[in-house]
Formats: C-alpha cells, structure tokens, sequence
C-alpha cells in the first residue's frame, strides 16, 4: 500500500493538487489563502498578523509567489477550537509551537 501526501491550495474557482511524496496511505492538506482565513477566524488581516507576531497564530507558508501565503486548514480550525475551548494565552502559545514544529515532519517521511 503507498502513501501520497497532496497539497490542496484552494482558489477562488477550486483546487489545484500537487503530490508532495509517497508514501502508503492519502492524507490531503488543504491551505487557505488570506480571505479564507480571515473569515474562518473572524480577524481582520492586521490583527491575524499581530496575533502570528505575538506567537497566538501560526505563520503563514510561502506559497508559489513571494507575495503569495497560506494557512493549513487544520492549523485555523485547531487555533478556532482552542479560543472556543477557553484556553489560556500561554496555552496557545504552546499549541502554535506544537502545530509550527509539527510541519517540520509532515514530508519529512517520519510521520
């Protein structure tokens, strides 16, 4: 059984998939562009940017352009469900740490 590891960029008229390595099972990890993230937190852009300076937000990832970032969905929605939950500035701090060392090993293969 291989594993294939996609990246799902999503646009404004769908997706666009790129295969990343293989491996034996398909795991997709969908990136949110600026807007969509903005509307999934309810941030506006100077403050998501301000909170990713503070260390209470991911990074965004460089996509194809320089000018051209996003957000793995699943970090938005983990960052979403921790607010939600009530956890602490220094919980989240800890919890973007974790999502931030985490992409390290995603196409590493040690996953």
């Amino acid at each position: 059984m291989k594993y294939i590891f996609f990246i799902a960029i999503t646009y404004k008229n769908g997706f666009k998939f790129s295969i990343v390595s293989e491996r034996r099972f398909a795991i997709i990890y969908n990136i949110l562009r600026l807007p969509a993230v903005l509307i999934a937190s309810g941030h506006s852009r100077s403050t998501l940017y301000e909170l990713a300076r503070r260390g209470l937000w991911t990074k965004p990832i460089s996509l194809s352009g320089a000018r051209t970032v996003g957000w793995y969905e699943h970090e938005v929605s983990t960052l979403n469900a921790a607010r939600i939950a009530g956890k602490t500035n220094d919980e989240i701090r800890d919890l973007v740490r974790t999502l931030e060392e985490n992409r390290k090993f995603v196409f590493s293969g040690k996953i």
